[in-house]
């Protein structure tokens, strides 16, 4: 699986349930659309339950902490080694641009079974700040500090998640 815990305290805009079912969701499940893709393999079969939330499988909104919201899409990966490659793709500056990963979010790369194991170091501000430091160039470079703000990459509009 791969989730977001994004945080209104970092000092980005527009962070809320709306704007993460609007825009985040969407945007992460073209970014990992299109990892699925470049493995072969077909993103309505990895991801069957990214219809659901337009794009991800839960969205949790939380008071705690300054105001959070986590959003997760759960991948049913053929083998380890699909995974292994998958998050590699993942695990880029290029996913957070392409990903809309708002700047000191923590992006986790995580097995589905409880309990959850990290199957990559956590991506935060801490561990890529060229990536995610909401105080440094990053910013507005690299990750977004607000939900609403345009892509940083040219894309095609991300492609529909599956109907539910």
């Amino acid at each position: 699986m791969v989730w977001i815990d994004a945080r209104i305290s970092e000092g980005v805009s527009n962070l809320n349930e709306r704007s993460v079912y609007g825009v985040l969701c969407p945007y992460l499940y073209y970014a990992v659309s299109d990892a699925v893709v470049s493995k072969g393999l077909s993103p309505e079969a990895v991801m069957p339950g990214a219809g659901t939330l337009n794009g991800c499988d839960r969205i949790s909104p939380s008071d705690t902490a300054g105001g959070r919201v986590l959003y997760k899409i759960f991948l049913h990966m053929p083998t380890p080694a699909d995974w292994e490659f998958v998050s590699a793709r993942l695990y880029s500056d290029a996913f957070v641009r392409s990903g809309h990963v708002l700047c000191g979010s923590r992006v986790y790369f995580q097995t589905a079974a409880s309990p959850a194991v990290n199957t990559r170091p956590v991506l935060n501000k801490w561990s890529r700040p060229q990536w995610l430091d909401p105080a440094g160039p990053a910013a507005g470079s690299v990750c977004y500090m607000d939900a609403y703000q345009p892509l940083l990459v040219t894309l095609a509009p991300p492609p529909p998640p599956p109907s539910s």
